[in-house]
């Protein structure tokens, strides 16, 4: 019986940092990092198309709400899907909220975490 190949969890590097601006797109040496988002008025998440930026497909964009303002997660037209859930807003649930965004295909990422309640 054996020898035996023994799953290994993937290698994910701790990246923490700071957007301090209202607004980010990410770039490839951002994939698997952890922002803190300072800015008073908020932040603009506008998540690139694979042809732009191409993130390998289980690649995470952790962001933090570190200020009272959301973090809006966006797309430019045409962009990318982005999975959010239903009767909740692609936004930052209030300060201190996480949420990350996992790359699940080559144009589409699921977001997991505190996302504002859609009231409309």
């Amino acid at each position: 019986f054996g020898p035996f190949t023994l799953p290994q969890a993937n290698f994910r590097p701790s990246v923490v940092a700071t957007v301090t601006t209202d607004t980010h797109t990410p770039v490839l040496a951002d994939a698997n990092s952890y922002k803190r988002c300072t800015h008073a008025d908020g932040c603009t998440v506008t998540v690139p198309l694979n042809s732009a930026v191409a993130f390998p497909v289980d690649t995470e964009l952790t962001y933090r709400q570190a200020a009272d303002e959301p973090i809006i997660f966006d797309t430019l037209t045409d962009g990318p899907t982005l999975n959010g859930i239903a009767g909740f807003l692609d936004m930052t649930g209030g300060r201190g909220a996480t949420v990350t965004l996992k790359k699940v295909a080559t144009d589409e990422w699921d977001i997991i975490g505190l996302l504002a309640e859609d009231v409309t």
